[in-house]
């Protein structure tokens, strides 16, 4: 089903733009001159640049909840998110934050506060944005199509990921996993829903929101002006934005001009609406065996 969402196409060039708004909003049949009326509106609402983009005021935690985080870091997935990357557990202002995400789906939106009503309190922020529990993959709604050499995984959750590839490493023996009911080694994907933890990413003295951005518009306007995270400082740009694919997240260029697409934009009534039409998430697998010379 579509759905209401906020893009910040006005950010955009027109090619690019009229591409995108014919190829992922509702209907998709607009003609190029209404998207590029569509873009022109929504350039006109992004007004002036949002006030120390990509430099957000950082508090720390009281030391109440140093219990609570210690056993986040001792989920197996904090690993897998932080990948060796110092790390440290922050609340960050909102808004300053960059957006390399172009949009936010409305009713996801809504998900984030099921149950809770006025503005959140920091037990409740800090259990929605640093979740103590990763969600079972197992219950993750998926569908699957195999051919001799090849697997195919489409879901309609959207953060469906590819954790770990490669040849799988028993944990207790430090060996190569083997199966004894196949007699076989054991290589490929493991995938499951992407990390859960609220990040942000600091590269270059500028703070971009990794993970978290219906989380954060949710806060936002409920009223707070910081969310929870996990601050990583990364030593590459890949870091920042690894899992999003170029063409589908702004440019580094856009993102550290003067006048960068941030959280704000989203939260303060910048962003154009639309409506989303539905997407599907696809992992692919292909496998082949042969013989070479030498």
């Amino acid at each position: 089903m579509p759905s209401p969402g906020l893009s910040l196409v006005g950010f955009m060039d027109r090619n690019p733009a009229i591409t995108y708004l014919r190829r992922y909003s509702h209907p998709g049949n607009i003609t190029e001159a209404q998207a590029e009326g569509q873009w022109r509106i929504a350039k006109g609402k992004l007004g002036s640049p949002i006030p120390n983009a990509g430099h957000p005021k950082l508090q720390d935690f009281d030391s109440q909840y140093d219990p609570y985080l210690q056993r986040v870091t001792q989920n197996p997935r904090y690993s897998t998110t932080v990948k060796g990357m110092p790390a440290s557990f922050r609340l960050v202002e909102i808004d300053p934050l960059l957006a390399f995400q172009f949009q936010l789906d409305m009713d996801r939106v809504a998900r984030v506060l099921t149950g809770i009503t006025g503005t959140p309190s920091m037990e409740q922020m800090i259990g929605i944005c640093l979740p103590e529990n990763p969600l079972d993959p197992r219950t993750v709604p998926m569908q699957t199509s195999e051919t001799p050499t090849s697997l195919t995984i489409t879901s309609t959750n959207p953060n469906l990921r590819v954790i770990v590839g490669g040849q799988f490493v028993d944990p207790a023996t430090g060996q190569s996993l083997y199966d004894p009911n196949i007699m076989a080694l054991i290589a490929g994907i493991g995938f499951g829903e992407g990390s859960p933890l609220s990040q942000v990413a600091r590269f270059d003295g500028r703070c971009y929101l990794k993970n978290g951005y219906h989380r954060a518009y949710a806060l936002r306007t409920r009223g707070q002006d910081y969310m929870p995270c996990v601050l990583v400082d990364a030593t590459d740009y890949a870091e920042v934005i690894e899992d999003n694919k170029p063409g589908q997240i702004f440019d580094r260029d856009l993102l550290v001009s003067r006048n960068p697409p941030t959280i704000g934009h989203f939260t303060q009534g910048r962003a154009y609406n639309v409506t989303l039409r539905p997407t599907r998430r696809v992992i692919q697998l292909q496998w082949s065996a042969g013989t070479l010379p030498g």
